[in-house]
This record gives structure tokens, sequence and C-alpha cells, in this order.
């Protein structure tokens, strides 16, 4: 018997097989994922089939957390060392660190963080069980459902912490002072030696310094503006990218090319193309009369649906596929 186990995320297209043509296929991967049989592991790749084969998840390695989006710099500290975040890396139990103008998006099973520009966050746990540090910048942490019983979501800084139960939330951190905002749900802000915590409620923030009293205010229009600009970024690009007019059979030996935007402004363009170089892509512009086409070229049709998975986490909803 023929096993499939996890260690990333894998998508699997399940057909009705009423032909040899309709076998279920490999559509996504994203990690380590392994077809077993026997002692032997072989790799799987995008356009395999797995008809015949029995399905095994393991929960601890299938929700392992990876980095979803990177833009401009970010990088894995360890001692004196730093080394590039890409687009599938695991950071579990890490430190991590973003540039000026840069972020990070890391996700597990349904929750989401994203690092801001200039942060320096430690990930002690990202699990059922999340504890954060963050020492400097910015996180944005988008808790997908409710979380279970005996389950935590904590974000700490010099100054505070901030223990959630379902809710979308923004934590600062900054010489000395802290800020915690909470835009849906609600959110547990402690001080850190345990004299002090209050309750915010959605629409509601906190501003601490060290040795103050902190009291629960009106989330400014600044915060709420910027959580919910965050907040849409990140359920545009939870979709793969919709490829039209449709994906190519898998089987296919073709070569394509993938147009992933057309702009106008051509800084536009190069923003887009940015993104894409970002993901691990080598874009190419193309003029065509007034327009500036962002395309990738040379993707084969198996690869395709990781492409449109990819894309659509860097925030692309559309590829037109070309021949």
């Amino acid at each position: 018997m023929k096993k499939v186990i996890f260690l990333a995320w894998i998508f699997v297209s399940i057909f009705s097989c009423k032909n040899s043509s309709e076998t279920p296929v490999v559509r996504f991967v994203l990690g380590e994922a392994f077809l077993l049989k026997g002692d032997s592991k072989t790799p799987l790749k995008v356009g395999d089939s797995v008809i015949f084969v029995s399905i095994f998840s393991c929960k601890n390695s299938s929700e392992t957390p990876v980095v979803r989006f990177v833009l401009g710099e970010a990088f894995l500290l360890k001692g004196d060392s730093k080394t590039p975040l890409k687009v599938g890396d695991s950071v579990n139990a890490v430190k991590l660190e973003t540039g000026a103008n840069s972020l990070i998006d890391i996700a597990f099973g349904t929750n989401i963080l994203r690092v801001l520009e200039k942060s320096v966050v430690d990930i002690k746990e990202f699990s059922e069980k999340t504890d954060i540090f963050l020492s400097k910048g910015g996180v944005f942490s988008n808790v997908g459902k409710k979380l279970a019983k005996d389950d935590s979501y904590v974000v700490a800084t010099p100054t505070t912490t901030a223990a959630v139960r379902g809710t979308d939330f923004l934590v600062r951190a900054d010489s000395g002072t802290s800020l915690a905002a909470c835009l849906n749900g609600k959110l547990a802000v402690s001080k850190t030696d345990g004299s002090q915590t209050v309750e915010l409620n959605a629409g509601q923030e906190i501003e601490a310094e060290q040795g103050k009293h902190f009291q629960p205010k009106e989330l400014s229009e600044e915060n709420r503006n910027r959580m919910r600009d965050i907040l849409s970024d990140l359920r545009k690009s939870s979709a793969a990218a919709k490829i039209i007019p449709h994906m190519p059979p898998p089987e296919s030996k073709k070569m394509y090319k993938v147009q992933v935007g057309s702009y106008i402004e051509q800084a536009n363009a190069e923003e887009a193309a940015e993104r894409l170089r970002s993901i691990g892509y080598k874009p190419a512009m193309e003029k065509f009369k007034k327009y500036h086409r962002v395309v990738i070229s040379g993707v084969r049709a198996g690869d395709i649906p990781q492409l449109a998975g990819n894309i659509g986490g860097a925030g692309f909803a559309e590829g037109w596929l070309q021949e």
C-alpha cells in the first residue's frame, strides 16, 4: 500500500475517474511531500498521479509555520549571522528581522502573522500554543478562528503581553513603549510584571510605557485604517490566482508564458515585477502600445498550478496564459 505523508502544504485534485484520463493529480506542493512505499520515500511534484494511494496526514508536520510571502529584505538571525528568508521556509523557534520598506507573511493553519518593516521578532513557538516576542517594530496577527479551550496565542513586548482568543490585532514596540490595537474580537493586555491586566474590545487600543498605568481608548483612525488595509491584503492573497482562459492539461509538453499584469504606469509594472522576484520568479516587462506587461516565460504546464498559488499569495488575482 502506498502512502503520502505531508510535511508542508499539498493540494490534490480528485476527479471522478470515469476514464483513464481523469486521474487524481497533485496540483500544488509547498515544502516537502513524499510518496511512501515500504522504507523508500519519493518526493512528490506537481502533476504526479496519486490514484490508489492512502493519504496520511500528521498534524504536527502538516501544519508547519512557513513563510508565505516576502517583500524587500527579511532575515533569519542566528548568532551574528543573517540568512535571507524565502517563500516556503519553515520558521518555528527562530528569530527574524525585516528591513526598511519590507514585510513577511507567515502562515500556520488558519493563522497568519505579518511582520512589518524594521522589526525584530523571536518566534518561540507558532502552533496551537503560539508564543511570540517582539523586540522592536510591529506585527499584525490574523487569528483565523476562535481558539480551542487549551490553545493560546500570545504576543509579548518588553512592556506588555497581549493574549487573544480569535481576533485581528496589531502590536508595536519602540524604545520602552508599546501599542496594542484590536480591530476584531477581544484582546487581554497585561504588563510584563503582572501588575495590571485590561481587556480590549474591538475598536480599542492601549499605549503602554514602563512604570505607567495604561487605559484603553478608542482606536485611532490611522491604526484602524492600517489594520483594515493589512487584513484586506491578507484575504486577497489567501487564494490562488485564476488562470485565464483555463489551466492547461498537466501532461502537456508545451511551455507557456503567463502574463501577471498590464499597467499604464511603468512604476506600477516595476513594483509588480519586484513582488514576483521576491517569491523566486524572473519576470520580464514587455511594451504593448501604452501598456507595460509583466510576464513570466518558460513555464511548464505541470508547474502552472503551483505558479497560480504562488502569485496569488503575492497578491495577484489573475494570470493570462499564452503559448
